[in-house]
């Protein structure tokens, strides 16, 4: 197979695993990777989805892309942790002393409280300032996200 046929493969591949995502996702080749997933062949361009929650594409007879579909959380207390449900994907974050509890940024550490997803809207009627990231303050605080309301 040509070089620029290679090439073209992989930039396609790329680009439809990241799926236009502004966070930032995770991505692997593997050039002598067969495209078959518990005992299933797959054709060139069939997808499937691994239990490591790895969206896998077949790129035969180049190899194998995989890209993970978790966006990890990365700004989050210390004494927290983050925690994947395997076949569902899901990511949440729960406390290292007890992961049984959900961890919620603040100061404090919080009491019992059900888990929530990592992926949690704005609440309805706010929104984030155009521009606002999260930052670290002089004194290496983290400073909260501040919202405005849309009213």
């Amino acid at each position: 197979m040509e070089l620029p046929v290679v090439t073209w493969m992989l930039g396609c591949f790329l680009l439809s695993a990241c799926g236009g995502s502004a966070a930032p996702t995770e991505c692997y080749f593997n050039s002598r990777a067969q495209c078959e997933f518990e005992g299933k062949h797959f054709l060139l361009g069939e997808s499937w989805t691994d239990n490591a929650c790895m969206h896998c594409t077949c790129l035969h007879p180049v190899g194998v892309g995989c890209c993970e579909m978790l966006h990890r959380p990365v700004d989050f207390p210390a004494w927290c942790q983050v925690q994947v449900e395997p076949v569902s994907c899901k990511v949440f974050l729960v406390q290292t002393a007890d992961p049984r509890l959900p961890c919620s940024p603040g100061e404090g550490k919080p009491g019992p409280q059900p888990r929530i997803p990592t992926s949690a809207a704005t609440p309805r009627g706010l929104e984030k300032p155009r521009g606002h990231q999260n930052s670290t303050g002089g004194d290496g605080s983290q400073q909260q996200p501040i919202y405005r309301s849309l009213k």
